[in-house]
This record gives structure tokens, sequence and C-alpha cells, in this order.
């Protein structure tokens, strides 16, 4: 399942449905609604007969406009349901590379911390267990593993800048990692002190901090994300099946010639 995970991310999602030509699917309902409708057209939407002894081929073979139409349709559902229910971390940038170059050109102390409060707020509530070793069920799939890492080393980091600036180089630091991720979600008064002891430290690992906001909104709505990806393989494989019918056709039609010619007998060929 973490395979799987993996391959429906918001960001892969966006290389198939969010391109400006997958987009162009979401108008097919109303284009062909247009189309179909015109009578003076109707001639030329008319497909060639083809015949073939086997009824359920004769069958697609005669609807493969409308198979056609239906795989569109249904791809245009799922770039509907992705441009609705992508994040905007996704979806308004360039991938990972946009996101980080635009927020670090518009950041600002207090957008940084802010960054990581709602990070670390949505990850508190999904999980009941501070302890990064342990890999929690009800979590895996929105906070996998190169989160907990990602997470882990900023972690490691503050705690280290802490120390030095308390202590001097080298020095060791009274709070460990676990500590700064339990006081930075802890509740009431105690996680309002830790923000603004660490508060001044936030910017020096903007990147990290942006890193794991892209991440978590990458692997955000696991149902939502696999609901799109399901409907638009569906519908590629729709409107795959017209193309996989007309080859079919074609190579029967080119068997058929073949079978029907006469046979080459090279004792009838005359001197040359």
């Amino acid at each position: 399942m973490s395979q799987f995970n993996e391959l429906i991310r918001w960001s892969n999602l966006a290389r198939l449905a969010g391109g400006r030509t997958a987009k162009l699917t979401i108008a097919a309902p109303f284009a062909a609604f247009i189309i179909l409708h015109n009578e003076p057209l109707q001639p030329v939407l008319q497909m060639s007969e083809n015949w073939h002894p086997n009824p359920l081929i004769e069958s697609l073979a005669l609807a493969r406009f409308d198979i056609f139409y239906l795989g569109l349709v249904v791809i245009g559902i799922a770039v509907a349901m992705f441009s609705l229910f992508s994040p905007f971390q996704i979806t308004s940038n360039n991938g990972y590379e946009g996101f980080i170059g635009l927020k670090e050109s518009t950041k600002t102390d207090n957008g940084v911390a802010g960054s990581l409060r709602l990070t670390l707020e949505d990850y508190a509530k999904s999980s009941a267990k501070m302890n990064l070793a342990v890999d929690v069920q009800e979590r895996r799939f929105r906070f996998p593993k190169r989160f907990r890492e990602g997470l882990w080393s900023l972690l490691v980091s503050l705690a280290r800048s802490e120390a030095e600036q308390n202590t001097g180089v080298g020095g060791e630091s009274s709070s460990s990692p676990k500590d700064i991720l339990a006081g930075l979600t802890a509740e009431g008064s105690e996680r309002a002190e830790w923000w603004d002891r660490l508060h001044h430290l936030f910017p020096a690992y903007s990147i990290d901090i942006f890193r794991l906001e892209f991440i978590h909104a990458d692997y955000a709505s696991p149902v939502t994300r696999a609901v799109v990806f399901w409907v638009l393989i569906l519908g590629i494989f729709i409107v795959f099946i017209p193309t996989l019918i007309t080859t079919y056709l074609v190579l029967s039609d080119l068997q058929q010639v073949i079978a029907a010619s006469p046979a080459l007998d090279p004792s009838a060929a005359g001197p040359r």
C-alpha cells in the first residue's frame, strides 16, 4: 500500500490531470452535446460499417464514437475532481522547485513560523503519540516516512542551534528533539512558551519547513487521491477501447485480403 500511496501523490496526479490538454476534457460533455444534436453534422459523424461475425465486436465497432465520448467525459470528471480538491501548494506552483522558490522569495519570519504551526497542528491531530520511530497505522498515508524523516531532521537542527546559542558551539542542550516536538504540539501556555522560545530560529530553516508543508500537502486526502486516480485510469482505458477496436478491424480486414488473394506458385512463373 505504501507504493500505491507514493503513486497517487497529488504531484503525480498533477502530471496527468493538471495539464492544459487534460483540462480541455472538462468541456467534452458540452461540446459533444452541441455536436451530437446538430443535424447537419450527423452524416459526418456516422461510423463506417465494419461487419464482423462476432456480435460483441460488431456492437463495439458501431459504438466507437460513443465510447470515445464516454471516455472523455470520465476523464473530464477526474480532472474536475483534481482541480477542485488538490491543494494549492501543488496546483498553484510549478512543482516542488516552484513552490520553494515562491515561498523563499516572499517569506517573512511569521510566515515561516505559521507554515510550521499549521503542519504540526495537523500532524498532532493525526498522531496520538509523538514517537517518530513508530509508524502508526492511522497516519501512515498522510504522514509517510519521508515526512517523518524530514520532521526529525528539522527537530535535530533546532535542538542543535538552541544548544549552540545557549551554551556555545559544541555545547549540550537541555531540550531534545522529542522535547521540542512535544512542546510545539502541547496545549495552552506551554505551547506558546515553546513557540516564543524557538521563533527566532525558524527563518534559518525556512526551506526545511516549507518542504514539510509541501510534503504534507502532497499526501493530503488519501481517499480523494485514490478516487481521482482510479476515475482517471478508467477514463483513459475507455478512450483506448476505440483504438483497440479499430486496430483489430484493420488487422482482420488485412488478414481476409491476404486469405482471398491467390497463392503464389513459383512453378507458374515464366522464363526470365
